[in-house]
């Protein structure tokens, strides 16, 4: 009986640690611009960011300021206003941010970001897929979060100081 209590007791503290819903209120969509693998979603991509920025900020991450003027003018071309997008330019390999991004956890009013080790699908596409720019996305996003959130007890978080 004792030990059970303790176990409850766990849980219940644990429970109040999470990792918000996609579909909880938040304050940004964050994405990463299709490159070379996924070229042909470019137009999906234009038009989940035209409906998005309608009713939120879109950070976008692209490899370099080449790719972000060359994003900005494949959007522009099929009509989607550069109203409410913020560039970032931090190397990735593909576009699914979901996937390789950083993983938000709260607990009450705190907020930390989670780095998982991206391995690019387990290689289930192919040896030649490349993971090692979007393995590093979590930490580059430690860069803006630093800015924007205040961390527990002032203390940095580990994974944003490496």
């Amino acid at each position: 009986m004792f030990s059970l209590c303790i176990l409850v007791l766990s849980c219940e503290a644990a429970a109040q640690v999470r990792v918000p819903a996609e579909w909880e209120a938040h304050a940004a969509t964050w994405m990463q611009w299709p490159g070379r693998w996924e070229r042909a979603m470019r137009p999906s991509f234009a038009g989940v960011i035209d409906v998005i920025q309608d009713y939120e900020p879109v950070h976008l991450l692209t490899s370099s300021q080449s790719e972000q003027a060359a994003a900005a003018q494949f959007l522009t071309a099929h009509g989607v206003p550069n109203t409410n997008i913020t560039w970032h330019i931090i190397p990735v390999d593909n576009a699914w941010m979901r996937d390789n991004g950083p993983v938000y956890v709260t607990e009450g009013t705190k907020m930390w970001i989670q780095n998982w080790k991206f391995d690019a699908w387990g290689g289930n596409f192919g040896a030649d897929i490349p993971g090692e720019n979007d393995d590093l996305v979590p930490r580059s996003r430690c860069l803006h979060a630093r800015r924007q959130f205040t961390l527990e007890r002032r203390r940095r978080d580990p994974l944003c100081d490496q």
